[in-house]
This record gives C-alpha cells, structure tokens and sequence, in this order.
C-alpha cells in the first residue's frame, strides 16, 4: 500500500479516507484526489488505489464502462508481476484461487487475464 500511496505523491494525487456510501474509491481529476472508503478491507482498499490511479493515469474524466475497465487493467499490472501470478497459479488455477493466493479480489484476477489476452 505504501507504494501506491508514494505513487500518488509523486503525481501530485491526494489520498483522502471518507465515508462513499457504496462506492469504494472516487477520483476526482479537477482537484488531483482520490478519495477511498473507509471502511475497506485491506486488499480491496489496495486494488481501489491502484484503480483510481488508473483513472488519473488515463485522465479520465468520467466513469463509463470502457473508463472502468481500463483503469481496472491499468491496476492489475500496478500490483500483479507475471512472476507472482504463475506462481500462484502453478498452486492452483481457479482465478478465485489465485486471488486469495495474491490477497486481492477476484476483479483484479480477471482484469490481469484481460490485460494479457488483449496484448
């Protein structure tokens, strides 16, 4: 986690906690911020930074669904090394496996898979 939010610094990206009703994560482009519920549990906390990082990477202004899976992709390949993945893989082959294995969500798992079949 600590890498990401160091990440964030360097691009001049505030991270706030708040309360989002619903919502994991919001980035905000106009005020260079990203705002993460509170109340995550410490792998999705960490997929949520790295996706909104994704939002800001792309300059992303709104949520559509193309939007969302790229900032998706984007944080899959922040936080999964090919490396780590076969490795967790080479234990079991269940995405929802391999998520435990990487202690992220199963989203993250799926848009890593995404991400490669689009290469």
């Amino acid at each position: 986690m600590l890498a990401l939010l160091e990440l964030a610094e360097r691009r001049g990206i505030r991270v706030l906690y708040g309360h989002l009703d619903g919502r994991n994560g919001v980035y905000y482009h106009e005020l260079g911020m990203i705002i993460l519920d509170q109340g995550l549990c410490e792998s999705t906390e960490r997929f949520t930074l790295a996706h909104e990082l994704g939002h800001a990477h792309y300059g992303h202004l709104d949520s559509s669904p193309a939007n969302e899976m790229k900032a998706d992709e984007y944080a899959a390949r922040l936080l999964i090394s090919h490396e780590r993945y076969a490795q967790a893989e080479s234990l079991g082959d269940s995405h929802n496996f391999i998520a435990q294995e990487l202690g992220l969500p199963l989203r993250a798992i799926e848009a890593y898979c995404r991400g490669l079949v689009r290469k």
